[in-house]
């Protein structure tokens, strides 16, 4: 089997969100971003669901898995139950144009049933028929050209990615996300299409082949242990924001974490500075978004602004990280705090005179005791999650029994990073302009 000789993960796309996260602080992703509003669009018209079941996939369905829990959970999703959307099921595996007919790339169509679905989830009927070989990459396409107007689709794999002999594993995995990349750049000059990819982690009790760089042949491994594998979803942003909130994925048996990617466009959230806990800093009540230094009773040098991020689709934990945010001059943003639903009553009154609805305060500092004058940008940044890095590996042999990495991760999400970087109008998610006067 190819499948175990020669692998690769292959990603397709997206961006933290959701549920006892691996690593609760990682920023969110790259473009967790915001709302691209399309429309009138208000109804998920169809979902179309793949599932991959090549061999390395066995594996996860040997046994009442959380893989299979979680499965079941998404084909019959409440949310989507809830609105009577249609679903069409489906196993994939294979390889596009394989010299051999019964190792090509099939579909395998299962209908509209989910109980159809839940009886294929033992190894004995998910393995008949199946192929030792897949094609993440036309997986991905044949995904990808589901997710049209209202209509979303839904693939499940391990990410895996058959390279069919390949004598260089880590060159092959940069030409495929090279051709990912391509694409993606293709599908989204078309469509403003959203990706998500959510890490999910089951038992898993199969054949597991170590991707071994030095000499990609080499036999499988049988493992009876935690492996992780990957839930992507396409579609139209408002749709997939209404349909799949972060509590309910949180939800999912085995859920480790979020990335989404979207088109970003130049949008303005609304923002305004406050006199609220500022020092050394006034508010400039007659030209807004202006701050006066008010160096008779600065220490340290902070003023603050509250924004209204309801429109954004992501994660509080994603807004509240720091690290996610850049600052033109000598400052610094030192601080993000949501307001919840009930202000404090000591923020009330700064609140009370704003035309919008704040959800966060944002405070920034002055990294020196002479603040710069002028115009300051800050910047609320797209930052690649944490769990992304973690989760990737460029040389799983010998394998050492890893629950969490998958062969080459990184390197595919960066190709799909680059595409929606391409693609995109603005470098940020969020820029606010405050000007400092003397």
């Amino acid at each position: 089997m190819n499948k175990y000789r020669n692998h690769i993960v292959y990603l397709v796309i997206f961006i933290t969100i959701f549920g006892c996260k691996r690593d609760r602080d990682s920023p969110l992703t790259i473009a967790d971003l915001e709302d691209n509003s399309v429309s009138e669009i208000s109804k998920i018209r169809h979902v179309t669901f793949y599932i991959e079941n090549s061999g390395s996939m066995l594996g996860y369905v040997n046994g009442p898995t959380q893989f299979v829990n979680a499965v079941n959970d998404l084909a019959q999703f409440p949310n989507l139950v809830k609105d009577d959307i249609p679903y069409s099921y489906n196993l994939i595996s294979g390889k596009k144009n394989y010299k051999r007919p019964k190792d090509s790339l099939t579909i395998r169509t299962l209908g509209n049933s989910a109980e159809v679905l839940k009886s294929k989830l033992t190894k004995k009927r998910f393995e008949t028929p199946s192929s030792g070989h897949s094609d993440l990459k036309n997986m991905f396409d044949i995904a990808l050209t589901k997710a049209v107007t209202d209509s979303i689709s839904i693939l499940i794999s391990d990410c895996i990615y058959d390279l069919g002999g390949s004598d260089d594993p880590l060159q092959a995995l940069r030409n495929e996300a090279t051709s990912t990349r391509t694409n993606f750049i293709n599908r989204l000059k078309a469509e403003d299409i959203e990706a998500f990819v959510i890490k999910l982690e089951s038992d898993f009790d199969g054949l597991y082949h170590p991707a071994k760089v030095e000499d990609p042949s080499g036999r499988s491994k049988q493992i009876d242990q935690k492996r992780p594998y990957y839930v992507w979803v396409f579609g139209n942003s408002d749709l997939l924001k209404k349909y799949f909130p972060e509590k309910r994925i949180e939800k999912l048996e085995g859920y480790i974490d979020v990335a989404r990617f979207r088109k970003l466009s130049t949008s303005e959230y609304p923002y305004a500075a406050i006199g609220f806990n500022n020092d050394g800093f006034r508010e400039n009540y007659k030209v807004e978004n202006t701050f006066k230094l008010n160096r008779k009773f600065g220490e340290d040098y902070k003023f603050n602004i509250a924004v209204d991020f309801s429109n954004l689709n992501l994660s509080n934990s994603y807004l509240e990280t720091l690290g996610n945010y850049s600052t033109s001059g000598g400052y610094v943003v030192s601080s993000v705090k949501s307001i919840g639903e009930n202000a404090s009553n000591d923020l009330k009154p700064y609140l009370k005179s704003l035309s919008y609805n704040p959800t966060h305060i944002i405070t920034v500092k002055s990294l020196t005791p002479q603040p710069e004058m002028g115009d300051m940008l800050i910047n609320l940044d797209k930052v690649l999650p944490k769990w992304i890095q973690d989760t990737n590996t460029d040389n799983d042999y010998p394998f050492d029994g890893s629950t969490t990495t998958t062969f080459g991760f990184g390197t595919l999400i960066n190709g799909i990073t680059e595409a929606y970087d391409e693609v995109s109008k603005t470098t940020h998610i969020a820029t606010f302009k405050i000007n400092i006067k003397n």
